[in-house]
């Protein structure tokens, strides 16, 4: 019989109970959090969607000290096939160059993999497996990049707010953690992890028959198991966002991967409605849409140069001031080239254009 119990216990999972999240608040950049929410509206949220999020963790030591958190400085929409029941990320070649550009943009920015985000058509249930399933493959992938993305790496859902909900807005965002529990099993018996579907009114998880597993609950062995022990939520987004040294990103230039693909003209159309407004290329250019957008074009180092600068900008030092000046140059006679543009006198070198940016900044 003990043999028996052994051998059984083998193919049983004994749930543990949820422990409270180890990130306690995650700030969004409004402008970044609003463009994404702004889009899910206007396609009615028929399919799901997802994105990347990029930002910065709060300081190792505030860990246990209730602290600890995230800000989210970027919200990337990479190259996607979604649709009303799935959501993965474009796994061909140029799909995945352009994912690796902008991890690339982000890094050199001070920026890292901080969170995955999705959202879903209307429905009542909180979590589909699936779902925790993504986060945690992408977790993994930013663990390899930093060791703090363990603690520290969430995932954001945005969802519609229903007629019966209390809060004034058209879309809310959620923020949870996938348990180490839920990793293990991800990662140790992936293939064996079935999403069961909606059981009375919440997502379950369950396994393959041909895996023989089980969930055991207590004394109880069951077949699924409630996906709410799989995660633990962060509660607190009401913590004031704190941006980067150098200021917010801009959130103006089109974003990338929204049907059509983005061409020179529309490039050509920004850069004009830009130098028209009179703002200074360093503000034109301190957009991590555009900058992904020239990514395709600028050559490496001058790229490299271009993201140096931005993230340089409020810097007291002489030289790094000259080095700045010199990359937004040479950034900017290329971009202009590239888009068709005469450059003639670029908005960066007409002295009306700043009083004109404090006109429209007020």
């Amino acid at each position: 019989m003990a043999d028996f119990e052994a051998e059984r216990a083998q193919f049983e999972i004994v749930l543990d109970t949820p422990k409270p999240a180890a990130c306690s608040y995650v700030a969004v950049d409004r402008l970044a959090a609003k463009r994404f929410s702004d889009f899910l509206l206007d396609t009615e949220f028929e399919e799901r969607r997802i994105a990347f999020l990029y930002g910065r963790w709060s300081d190792r030591e505030a860990l246990g000290s209730g602290r600890a958190g995230v800000n989210v400085d970027v919200v990337y929409e990479p190259p996607q096939e979604c649709s009303a029941t799935a959501m993965a990320v474009a796994n061909d070649t140029a799909a995945q160059a352009e994912i690796e550009r902008a991890g690339t943009i982000a890094k050199s920015l001070g920026l890292t993999f901080v969170g995955f985000a999705y959202a879903h058509p209307p429905r009542y249930h909180l979590m589909e497996i699936d779902e925790l399933s993504a986060i945690v493959r992408h977790r993994t992938k930013a663990i390899a990049a930093d060791s703090r993305a363990a603690d520290l790496f969430v995932g954001m859902r945005f969802r519609p707010v229903y007629e019966d909900e209390p809060i004034d807005a058209d879309v809310t965002a959620e923020v949870y953690q996938p348990t180490e529990q839920f990793t293990s099993l991800v990662t140790e018996r992936g293939e064996a992890l079935v999403d069961a579907g909606v059981i009375d009114g919440g997502g379950h998880a369950g396994f393959t028959q041909e895996s023989g597993l089980s969930f055991k609950v207590g004394p109880d062995t069951k077949p699924t198991a409630d996906a709410s022990y799989f995660f633990a939520r962060v509660h607190d987004l009401a913590k004031p966002y704190d941006p980067p040294p150098y200021g917010s990103l801009r959130a103006a230039f089109p974003a990338a991967n929204r049907g059509a693909p983005l061409r020179k003209f529309h490039l050509r159309t920004f850069l004009a409605k830009q130098r028209e407004a009179g703002l200074p290329f360093a503000t034109t250019i301190a957009d991590f849409q555009l900058l992904l957008h020239a990514s395709a074009f600028l050559p490496a180092q001058t790229l490299s140069r271009l993201c140096t600068a931005v993230a340089s900008a409020g810097t007291a030092s002489r030289t790094v001031r000259t080095e700045r000046e010199a990359a937004l140059k040479e950034a900017e006679r290329l971009l202009y080239e590239y888009a068709g543009l005469d450059e003639g006198a670029p908005a960066s070198a007409k002295g009306p254009g700043k009083s004109k940016a404090k006109k429209s900044k007020k």
